[in-house]
């Protein structure tokens, strides 16, 4: 007879202790906890989770079927056991489906309040060894979100940086070895925005630094979780692994990074060296190419640099017998990089943190980010949010939840895989004991959305139309071929796209790209020639763009939305939703929960929020639901304010809604006291 493991007593037999030390569970330590286990006669409880593989455009589980990810970062995040049951808790009620832990290895404390913690690993001597605190804190988080069904994305650096001590992965002479500790000495002692990039830079450069990033990733892959009983390697929760966060040597190199001596010494012989293969006589300066030549050769010197890696750590992970999806790194870095990503990557991810005012222009993030989407391989925006810096915040902040259905709608056009929102949480310094937000609120908080109650009103609703698919894809998607070269000289060419059709069109169609030959006609198609009129209709029909009044649309069977600008001239109609006429800024999102037409639906969810034009949240807002026709009678429309909580729920507005006898069908929703409700024929 099966029963649940307790686990404080069997953290207290030596098996466990033997398990639980840092870098000890390689794979005989899954064997050892299996037979363990066997002994004493229990299991490991936990949910299951369908393996997902990288086929076409999506992921798919073990039936064939698309599972699209909704999810979250979270940053530097060690809760406790109760922070996490809560924690988890809390993001599947919002229809999270995946988290992205970042910034997991990164030495400082200051997002951290346990003293105890400074990353995943210890940084006291080496940056070898787990810390065996946060390990266990990572392993129940990850149990916890594994029982609510939510999946996770690895990493093989987590912005690691490493001591002078670290030099033991390999032996050399002493000479060496002091070089080695004491460049990494000088390069932790420059200010992080110089360290940065080129850190990223060292495993392609270094031996050491390579062998280290592979010892990290597969000791935490082997790793077995005492919670569930699984490795990493084996478990289907770890959908992804991404070897390094924002990471090109081109781009590094182009940008004019450089390393202490010790690395500086070793890249430019690796570059003279493959330069004489090329054929050219020297490799000259790395930094300024003179001749057409010298730029080409350079740019695939960048790209073995890239590949190299990029093959070390896939056979790192596969060698431990993980199959998930792999990804060298994510954010546009030009068509090299892409190229490269579509050789060797299961997978494409790029980050965007943009204008939430989709409606404002015919170039939006969709326009930019359609740039580094593949016919074949899914596409995930794995840091997603309106755009940073304080003068951005300010100007942009009153319309983010505008990003929320824009995302959902033009998300499911383009065909892409994810949207993962960046951060639910920087640290534990925004959780109370119990795992709750401190201070919530109804202002942006663009690395702690856990305290931004106004994003977390249309997660659930936004999230139930993308991942269930409710927005049809586009019906004539574009296809952007691409020609060599793909090499770039400088910062605008390896930022720039080498194909690029006139905004808008992004709003009509689905856009992807291929490296291939290009179509003699590809030119002089229209989305090159010509610039397309507003409104903007998508080729499905559903989703409407309107630069006029600034209003953004979307009619599907099971799905509605608005977000933009009202006036007091008229009332917005779509289809069901109605919304009466006032002066202001306003996202509404309705979806069947049912899996019927809304017309039919015995069950609909509504999540709604408005500003009036000075920038204060209105508390008023008027929605009619008309067309509605539950095939069941007699019965009555009942509502349920979901958001806020119970607890803040005022009861005058949570009265049953009755259809009015001279309109059958017509529900008029409460006016104020709610952002998301469920109403439900009974």
């Amino acid at each position: 007879m099966r029963q649940r493991i307790n686990m404080n007593n069997l953290r207290n037999t030596p098996s466990y202790r033997f398990l639980a030390t840092p870098y000890s569970s390689k794979a005989a330590c899954s064997v050892a906890l299996m037979a363990m286990l066997i002994m004493i006669g229990v299991s490991a409880t936990h949910a299951e989770l369908a393996a997902l593989k990288p086929q076409g455009t999506q992921f798919l589980d073990n039936a064939g079927q698309p599972v699209r990810l909704w999810g979250v970062n979270l940053c530097a995040l060690y809760p406790t056991h109760e922070q996490s049951t809560q924690i988890a808790k809390d993001l599947a009620e919002r229809g999270v489906n995946v988290v992205r832990p970042h910034h997991m290895l990164r030495r400082s404390r200051d997002w951290v309040s346990d003293e105890q913690i400074t990353s995943l690993v210890d940084h006291v001597t080496t940056t070898r060894k787990f810390n065996s605190k946060a390990l266990d804190r990572f392993d129940f988080l990850h149990a916890q979100l594994r029982e609510q069904g939510i999946y996770s994305m690895f990493a093989g650096r987590w912005s690691r940086s490493y001591l002078p001590a670290d030099v033991d992965i390999i032996k050399t002479d002493d000479a060496d070895a002091q070089a080695w500790s004491a460049a990494m000495q000088e390069l932790n002692q420059r200010h992080w925005r110089k360290a940065i990039d080129a850190r990223k830079l060292l495993p392609m450069i270094d031996d050491r630094v390579a062998a280290l990033d592979v010892e990290f990733i597969k000791n935490l892959l082997t790793h077995v979780n005492p919670y569930t009983g699984k490795r990493y390697a084996d478990d289907a929760q770890v959908v992804s692994v991404e070897m390094i966060n924002e990471a090109s040597s081109e781009y590094t190199l182009i940008c004019g990074n450089d390393l202490p001596t010790y690395w500086q010494d070793q890249l430019v012989k690796k570059w003279d060296a493959f330069a004489q293969a090329q054929g050219l006589a020297t490799g000259g300066d790395l930094y300024r190419p003179q001749s057409n030549e010298h730029k080409a050769v350079r740019a695939r010197f960048f790209d073995q640099l890239d590949r190299v890696y990029m093959k070390r750590m896939t056979e790192a992970v596969r060698e431990v017998g993980y199959g998930g999806a792999v990804t060298l790194s994510n954010l546009w870095r030009g068509e090299m990089a892409l190229k490269r990503h579509d050789d060797l990557a299961s997978y494409i991810e790029d980050h965007m943190y943009a204008d939430p005012r989709v409606v404002a222009n015919m170039k939006d993030l969709f326009y930019t980010k359609s740039q580094s989407a593949l016919i074949d391989k899914p596409f995930i925006i794995g840091e997603f949010n309106q755009a940073e810096g304080h003068k951005n915040i300010a100007e942009q902040s009153n319309y983010r939840t505008m990003l929320m259905l824009a995302s959902a709608a033009y998300g499911s056009l383009h065909d892409w895989s994810g949207f993962v929102w960046f951060s639910w949480t920087h640290g534990d310094r925004s959780i109370d004991q119990a795992g709750h937000a401190i201070n919530p609120d109804r202002q942006s908080h663009l690395g702690n959305m856990m305290r931004d109650t106004m994003m977390q009103d249309h997660l659930r609703t936004a999230g139930m139309i993308f991942r269930r698919g409710l927005v049809k894809t586009s019906r004539k998607p574009i296809t952007l071929y691409v020609e060599e070269p793909y090499w770039a000289a400088d910062y605008h060419g390896v930022v720039r796209p080498k194909v690029s059709p006139q905004h808008g069109w992004q709003n009509i169609h689905g856009i992807r790209k291929v490296f291939a030959k290009a179509p003699d006609d590809q030119s002089s198609l229209p989305w090159f020639t010509e610039q397309p009129a507003s409104p903007l209709v998508s080729d499905t029909g559903e989703i409407v763009k309107n630069l006029a009044t600034r209003q953004l649309k979307l009619i599907a069977p099971q799905a509605e939305g608005f977000s933009g600008w009202l006036s007091t001239d008229q009332d917005v109609i779509i289809n069901h939703l109605s919304i009466e006429a006032m002066d202001g800024f306003a996202t509404i999102m309705i979806v069947a929960a049912d899996d019927k037409p809304i017309a039919t639906s015995r069950k609909l969810i509504i999540s709604r929020t408005a500003i009036d034009p000075s920038g204060d949240e209105l508390t008023e807002l008027k929605l009619t639901l008309q067309g509605l026709t539950p095939k069941t009678s007699p019965g009555s429309w009942q509502v349920t304010v979901t958001r806020p909580d119970a607890s803040a729920q005022n009861a005058e507005d949570t009265n049953h809604v009755q259809p009015s006898g001279n309109q059958p069908g017509i529900v008029t929703l409460p006016g104020t006291g709610w952002h998301e409700c469920e109403i439900e024929w009974k």
